[in-house]
């Protein structure tokens, strides 16, 4: 009785061996596939044909021979489970292209629109359509010199229109991916080009700072003192 076991544990020690002889055939035939270049589409129908063969030849064969069914049954249970491996990664990897290809179509889409604005009044006019819909051309004027005075001023490291509107947490209902309305944008090119031929800003230069209500804007330098309404 003990020689029976000693022998069958031997088969089942056998079997396991030339089990896992065959998982490794089928590891190197993926890895070998993937490098002359085969599609994951293509290795999942090579493994497909394998697993398939192997359970044909698991049912008719293994009739007669045990070990030889388990085998077959081990080799199809080895592909289908590679195969299904493989279709969730390739369902990654193209989720993962499609998303990265529509990011980098939104940046192009953006750098080309912003290519025929005034880049400028673009951004300034970003910030005013977050907040300043309540409000009028004043107010908006008011809002413009203040974003020139930051400049001027180098707020938060700021040198550039662009980097003022920006900076985080700065404006209400902000989104720098909303693009300006065309009157407001029209609005503040119109702005920017009376500053640069000269005309005077409403605001003083030490006036960097507001908070809004119902009735106005209210303008404060950094140094206290009454705000400047502007509206109402």
């Amino acid at each position: 009785m003990a020689d029976l076991y000693r022998q069958r544990k031997k088969r089942d020690n056998a079997s396991r061996i030339v089990s896992a002889f065959y998982v490794m055939l089928i590891a190197i035939l993926c890895f070998v596939l993937i490098k002359l270049g085969a599609s994951i589409q293509t290795v999942c129908i090579v493994l497909l044909a394998v697993g398939t063969a192997a359970l044909v030849c698991g049912l008719i064969r293994g009739r007669k021979n045990r070990r030889l069914r388990k085998r077959m049954e081990t080799v199809a249970i080895c592909t289908l489970t590679i195969v299904t491996g493989l279709g969730l990664m390739s369902d990654f990897s193209n989720s993962t292209a499609k998303a990265d290809f529509e990011a980098i179509e939104a940046v192009r889409a953006e750098e080309a629109y912003m290519a025929e604005r005034n880049t400028d009044a673009e951004w300034i006019a970003r910030a005013w359509d977050g907040f300043g819909f309540y409000y009028g051309d004043r107010e908006l004027e008011a809002f413009t010199d203040l974003v020139l005075n930051r400049v001027d001023r180098h707020i938060y490291g700021a040198t550039t229109i662009e980097a003022v509107i920006t900076q985080p947490q700065q404006w209400q209902n902000w989104s720098a991916d909303r693009r300006a309305s065309d009157g407001t944008y029209d609005k503040v090119c119109e702005i920017l080009a009376q500053r640069e031929n000269g005309a005077p800003r409403t605001l003083p230069i030490d006036y960097l700072y507001f908070y809004t209500d119902f009735d106005g804007i209210y303008f404060l330098t950094n140094i206290g003192g009454e705000p400047m309404k502007i509206g109402g």
